[in-house]
This record gives structure tokens, C-alpha cells and sequence, in this order.
């Protein structure tokens, strides 16, 4: 396992879908007896990140106490919203990011992700052979470029 670069990082649960497919919020499905919710705030939060976020929708409780739910700032504009919205929240160098619905995410995987930071520099893993942007890390200083995605209405986070 790779060492963990000591400069400062975020990490945030992006549960801010509406689930319209599913009819129900992902974020309080129930997988082995936890809600999904809480079962990645404690995975984030296992990795000792310098600050934790939710990125959640306006109006739902999520029950997490000490951890800070940041809204986005767009509505229907998916997770780059979020995205937007976090890297403007946090006061680290870099955010990792990781869906509710990823429930089968490891620790291990997690810390490898974070291992391969550099200053300015984020890491979008393959998964499977896939492009994950939902499980990754940006720098802060990305948030310009997402800001300009937005504003273009191009909203998908694998572009």
C-alpha cells in the first residue's frame, strides 16, 4: 500500500440525487444493516480527512451531526453541481469525492486513489476498466473549470 501525502484533504459523500429511477433516496437504503449514508461517511471518515462534507440536497435531514451538508448551487445539474459546490466549501488542497451508491467501495481502493495526489494534480481512477469520477479526487483548484462547465450546461462528469 502506497503512503498517504501529508497535505491537507477533504472528502465528501455525493448524495444529492433526486433517485427518480429508484422512487426512494439511495442515501437511506439500508445495505448490511447500515444506511448507505452512513456506511460512507464512516468509510471517508476512516481515512482521517481534514474536513468532511455531505453534498446533499436542501431540505433533507441526513442525521449526521458534526459532519457539514453543503447544497449545490445549480439545480438538475448532477453531480458536477456538487462538485462545484464542495470545491468552493473546503479549505483543503484536494477533495475526495465518493457516491452513496457505492456501497462495495474498500478502504484500500480508497487509500490508493488518494496515495497517487500531487500538488494541483487529482486522480480519476478506472474501475473495472471504467472511468470513475465518483469515486476520486480534484484539486480545489478545479472549481473554476467545473464553474465553466456548468455555466455551458455541460454537466457530465466524465467529460
Amino acid at each position: 500500500m502506497k503512503a498517504v501525502p501529508a497535505f491537507p484533504m477533504a472528502a465528501a459523500v455525493m448524495a444529492g440525487g433526486r433517485s427518480t429511477r429508484m422512487g426512494r433516496d439511495k442515501a437511506f437504503l439500508e445495505w448490511q444493516g447500515r444506511r448507505l449514508i452512513d456506511r460512507q461517511v464512516a468509510l471517508l471518515r476512516s481515512l482521517g480527512p481534514d474536513e468532511l462534507f455531505v453534498s446533499g440536497r436542501a431540505g433533507i435531514d441526513y442525521e449526521l451531526g458534526d459532519v457539514a451538508v453543503v447544497c449545490d448551487d445549480v439545480a438538475d445539474a448532477g453531480p458536477l453541481a456538487g462538485l462545484a459546490a464542495l470545491l468552493r466549501a473546503t479549505t483543503a488542497q484536494h477533495l475526495l469525492i465518493l457516491a452513496v451508491d457505492m456501497p462495495s467501495m474498500t478502504p484500500e481502493t480508497l487509500r490508493d486513489i488518494v496515495a497517487q495526489r500531487e500538488p494541483g494534480r487529482g486522480v480519476v481512477p478506472r474501475i473495472g476498466g471504467e472511468w470513475e469520477p465518483l469515486a476520486a479526487v480534484y484539486p480545489r483548484e478545479l472549481a473554476g473549470r467545473v464553474g465553466e462547465r456548468i455555466l455551458d450546461r455541460r454537466y457530465a462528469m466524465r467529460g
